[in-house]
């Protein structure tokens, strides 16, 4: 009778997670399959066959485990080792964690997770009173110290987090001293810290989590999005498959597994459109090419939809039709991750925590040399002042209140290059600010693009004049493109744009004189 009930809460479960499945994603799967039901049928085919195995293992006497623990934890720690091997092991999510067995992908800590248990239950079962001893508790603590480094390698920290707090856990209700535990309690979140504190994009996390609005559009984008789920509908929500974050408001229920290839990369959009809501298009049917290693810069009025490409190619935007290649790689199959290590974005509004220059900078390098350091500070005119304060360890308020708008983009420009991306977008990096700062940072930008694929937005037109390409914008479509002096002699509206601002520019710095 208890197995009837514990079976029924299980299917009760799986249905409710089932319904879950196809409420958040048939949107997507409509848009990328043509099929709503499609993530719902997979995640189906998954539940029948875990519920096949969990019939098949619950007919298997579990002193079988215990007798071969033994032998179970040192073939997950080998399937732990072949994993990493290039060829044997695949990459994905960032991380070679996979085997591809064909119709399917294996995760080796999964297996490693459950081995470890049976091992450590079995190691306990037969030294329980002997666990008052330190010594004896010292060898499933190495076991799981082995598999929590293997895990490390690929690296999937959440893996090996979740399977250091089972075994944990399952020494802490053993004799085990209650100073031991504090230690090693201690002893992990110091773990925890170096190793989230070793990738910038746990910290970036981390900081998105405390403040998601301190950058809405980039990091803090998906737990905004989030709250704006949930707050709708208060306790009770909106109602099933009412919700309409689901409307390509968060990521995409599946990410891409390919990498990007490490040396330059081009950029090509072909009849790409793009909504931000249903009846109204931003973008119509845009086709243009960033050859890498140029400069090319987007123009326009505002609302053309100049930033929404840049969050196209930067993954903030997604849910747009057409073909878009990044490197010769589509970008609906590019590793969100793997892009976020090639494409480096940088607004006029890019977010400086609370802390020193240094660890400010280290966000895009965390092994970055000091002599690197003042090398990017320098190239940014940045380090002479910095120089008069503390240097590095120049103290930095909240937002870096204590810097001028001109100096705060130069340093966020210095942590962009000291990052060593392939392509840099740089969105009104250079307005809201100084004339001086303004000038540097332009100067850096053309630098920059002698080597690197630069894509500049620009309200101001005389900062992209130097472009190998220049892309008009007018209403979601590209009016012109082509050279500074090309578009000049077509006296198009770019023309009579530019032909404005400079009026406008010698008025005012006539009455500047004049003053």
């Amino acid at each position: 009778m208890k197995k009837r009930k514990i079976l029924l809460i299980v299917f009760i479960i799986l249905s409710i997670g089932l319904l879950m499945v196809y409420s958040s994603s048939h949107i997507w799967a409509q848009y990328k399959e043509n099929d709503s039901f499609y993530y719902f049928k997979r995640q189906a085919i998954f539940v029948i066959v875990g519920l096949l195995l969990l019939f098949f293992f619950s007919k298997i006497d579990y002193h079988l485990y215990q007798k071969h623990s033994l032998k179970i934890i040192i073939l997950a720690t080998i399937l732990l080792v072949l994993v990493l091997i290039p060829g044997v092991g695949i990459v994905r999510g960032g991380s070679r964690s996979w085997f591809n067995l064909g119709l399917f992908a294996l995760q080796p800590s999964e297996i490693y997770k459950i081995a470890l248990i049976i091992y450590v239950s079995d190691y306990i079962s037969h030294h329980y009173h002997q666990m008052k001893k330190l010594r004896y508790c010292l060898k499933p603590l190495i076991v799981m110290g082995i598999g929590f480094f293997l895990i490390m390698l690929q690296p999937d920290f959440g893996s090996g987090f979740v399977m250091c707090c089972s075994i944990l856990l399952m020494i802490i209700i053993t004799p085990f001293p209650f100073r031991y535990i504090v230690f090693l309690g201690l002893s992990g979140i110091l773990m925890i810290i170096l190793m989230i504190i070793s990738a910038p994009y746990r910290m970036k996390r981390i900081f998105a989590f405390l403040d998601p609005f301190q950058d809405p559009l980039g990091s803090g984008f998906q737990m905004i999005q989030s709250l704006y789920a949930i707050g709708p509908g208060g306790i009770l929500g909106v109602g099933f498959d009412q919700s309409i974050q689901k409307h390509f408001y968060l990521p995409e229920p599946q990410t891409g597994d390919k990498n990007l290839p490490d040396d330059s990369l081009d950029i090509s959009f072909k009849n790409v459109h793009f909504a931000y809501e249903e009846n109204r298009e931003i973008l119509k049917g845009i086709d243009l090419y960033l050859p890498a290693g140029n400069f090319v810069s987007l123009v326009g009025e505002s609302g053309c939809g100049k930033s929404t490409i840049t969050g196209i190619i930067s993954a903030k935007n997604r849910g747009f039709t057409g073909e878009i290649t990044i490197g010769g790689v589509s970008l609906s199959e590019v590793n969100e991750s793997d892009l976020m290590k090639h494409v480096v974005l940088v607004r006029h509004n890019s977010y400086l925590f609370k802390g020193t220059v240094e660890e400010n900078l280290r966000m895009a390098k965390l092994d970055a040399t000091e002599e690197e350091m003042k090398a990017v500070l320098k190239k940014v005119n940045l380090l002479g002042f910095l120089q008069t304060q503390d240097g590095l360890q120049t103290k930095l308020l909240e937002k870096a209140s204590n810097l001028s708008g001109g100096q705060c983009q130069r340093l966020v420009i210095a942590r962009a290059l000291l990052y060593d991306a392939a392509v840099y977008i740089f969105d009104e990096a250079a307005s809201n600010i100084d004339v001086e700062s303004e000038e540097l940072i332009m100067d850096v930008i053309h630098e920059l693009a002698k080597n690197k694929t630069v894509l500049l937005i620009s309200h101001r037109l005389a900062n992209v004049v130097e472009s190998d390409q220049i892309y008009f914008l007018k209403n979601g479509e590209i009016q012109e493109h082509g050279k500074h002096e090309e578009l000049m002699q077509k006296d198009g509206e770019y023309h009579h744009l530019y032909e404005s601002q400079m009026a406008l520019e010698n008025y005012g710095r006539q009455v500047n004189r004049d003053v």
